[in-house]
């Protein structure tokens, strides 16, 4: 039972996480320029950004997508192998 307790909390990270990924272009923007000096030239340009948005939102979707499927699927084994409905 403690593995699907964090099996379900990891599922609802990794959902905040693609939501953040997908439909906050601030919030990747902010990590990248966190870990790297204001001044650096590796810092990315707005315009990189925009080149990619589709990808980030592709890819936060899926991760969405994957870790709640993967967290229902987790949670409906564990409630019929336990004996579920008759």
């Amino acid at each position: 039972m403690a593995a699907l307790v964090f099996v379900d909390i990891l599922a609802g990270i990794l959902v905040i996480l693609g939501f953040h990924i997908g439909f906050r272009k601030s919030f990747l923007r902010s990590l990248r320029t966190w870990r790297l000096r204001p001044t650096s030239p590796e810092v990315a340009t707005a315009s990189e950004f925009e080149e990619l948005a589709s990808v980030f939102r592709i890819v936060g979707v899926m991760l969405m997508a994957f870790s709640f499927t993967g967290a229902c699927f987790a949670n409906l084994i564990v409630y019929y192998s336990a004996g579920g409905p008759p």
